[in-house]
């Protein structure tokens, strides 16, 4: 069943957007539009502003609430592609955090050296700059190692 073929079964359709429309509901005397029909990408949502229950609505066109639900192929590889990105998501994440916390006390360390030995950046020579990056560097990867180990 598409959603096409309940439209057919409705009367007073109007559009209301990409993939929702509004109808007269069929469970009740219905003179304005009251139903709201939507779709979704495995079944058709029904509501009737007045009230009527979806099984009497479903009903009063002559199907079943089986009927608004569409046929998806092989759904638990679908659901199992939603939780491996969401797991991936979650990862990503997680390495973001790890990633800031590292980079932080980085920053600590490095403001803690320099302030204990009284440094002044701009009085370095290009032999102290690089022999420093090199220290902070190492101090990065000893960094990342345990975060990751430990």
């Amino acid at each position: 069943m598409t959603v096409e073929d309940i439209l057919q079964r409705l009367e007073g359709v109007r559009p209301h957007g990409v993939g929702k429309w509004s109808a007269r509901c069929p469970a009740h005397q219905d003179k304005n539009p009251s139903l709201s029909i939507g779709e979704e990408a495995d079944r058709i949502l029904l509501h009737c502003f007045a009230c009527c229950d979806n099984r009497d609505i479903v009903a009063a066109l002559g199907l079943t609430m089986a009927d608004l639900f569409f046929y998806v192929p092989d759904s638990r590889s679908a659901c199992r592609e939603r939780v491996r990105r969401t797991e991936e998501r979650q990862r990503k994440t997680q390495r973001d955090e790890a990633d800031g916390f590292t980079i932080d006390l980085l920053r600590e360390a490095d403001y803690f050296v320099r302030s204990r030995r009284e440094l002044n950046i701009s009085e370095w020579s290009i032999e102290q700059l690089h022999d420093e990056l090199n220290a902070l560097g190492d101090a990065y990867l000893l960094l990342e190692s345990e975060a990751l180990h430990g």
